[in-house]
């Protein structure tokens, strides 16, 4: 960080050079510490994660960020302690992040910190060729495009030369997972080859990384989607209960996160849920006795076969006034 103020530079940039000796000691990279308490310690915008969940598990009590975190995906899904969903759902934002920046004109390129006094020249560093606008870093050079060309040929044959917005609205509507992965690598990518010259990443590294990245979103987007078949079935279970006439009912089930929802202990939801989970918490504000308890998933399997026969029955609804002879 240069610390000469031209008396051309923007009179931010002089406020951020005249208070750069109290600032220095805190600029740091809080993740590049991964030796800090997954649980105890403050590394995430949440604050500390043993508040914000129902209780820290024996077995990964000692848990430090290294043991999540593999060097390119989270695994988060693997602990045995209830992460709320808006937690998980926080390693995916920075690909939506990405994005906002670039369709507010706000991402560094050269262009950017030119006209704010902040570079030389607004040239781009990579080719040395035209201005480097946020179309240009993220498409257009000719390092961004080859790694497009390698990822999904069809992100550029589609929308070539097309305005930026125009362009992501596109390639996110042909493969959203794909497109967000490649964003981010691109970008990622082009602040490596500038900042750190003497590690550079061949473009089939960056591929690499993009379309593992890809895969972990689908997978998050898939895990997304059964949890909201877990909610939907847990009104409906509900509402006919209720349609029954039954006002003195014990609801079990082997989903945590829903019998947290059911309990008022977690709030900020995805998008993708929280009309289910407003439903949830309308029909039990109802006059009636809901007991909820958890069961383990080896007590549940009359309901998992349940699922089973009604995706093989024909019928709406089957109520039993006594167990099936099946189970």
């Amino acid at each position: 960080m240069s610390r000469n103020s031209r008396n051309s530079s923007s009179a931010t940039w002089k406020k951020i050079v005249s208070v750069y000796e109290h600032l220095k000691e805190g600029l740091h990279w809080n993740i590049e510490n991964v030796h800090k308490s997954v649980w105890y310690d403050e590394w995430t915008p949440f604050g500390k994660l043993c508040n914000l969940v129902p209780y820290v598990h024996i077995s990964e009590s000692d848990f430090i960020v290294a043991d999540l975190w593999k060097g390119v995906t989270w695994e988060v899904d693997s602990l045995t302690t209830p992460i709320p969903h808006e937690i998980k759902q926080f390693i995916c934002e920075k690909f939506k992040f990405t994005i906002w920046l670039g369709l507010h004109d706000a991402l560094p390129t050269e262009t950017f910190r030119f006209k704010r006094h902040l570079a030389s020249s607004d040239m781009c560093k990579r080719c040395n060729k035209v201005q480097k606008t946020i179309e240009h870093c993220l498409r257009d050079c000719e390092r961004s495009n080859a790694i497009w060309h390698m990822l999904d040929p069809s992100i550029l044959d589609s929308t070539a030369s097309t305005a930026l917005e125009e362009w992501f609205w596109k390639a996110l509507a042909n493969n959203e997972a794909s497109f967000g992965a490649g964003l981010w690598w691109v970008r990622r990518h082009r602040c490596n080859d500038i900042f750190n010259t003497d590690n550079p990443w061949t473009d089939h590294k960056v591929v690499a990384l993009a379309r593992i990245t890809d895969k972990d979103l689908q997978v998050y987007r898939n895990r997304n989607n059964a949890f909201r078949c877990e909610l939907f079935a847990t009104w409906k279970g509900l509402v006919l209960a209720w349609d029954c006439g039954l006002r003195d009912i014990i609801c079990e089930m082997d989903c945590f996160d829903i019998l947290l929802i059911m309990h008022n202990l977690i709030s900020g939801y995805s998008y993708e849920v929280t009309d289910l989970v407003y439903k949830i918490q309308e029909i039990l504000s109802r006059p009636w006795l809901v007991h909820i308890e958890w069961v383990s998933w080896e007590a549940n399997r009359a309901a998992d076969w349940m699922a089973r026969y009604g995706t093989k029955s024909n019928s709406n609804n089957v109520i039993w006034s006594e167990p099936c002879v099946d189970l």
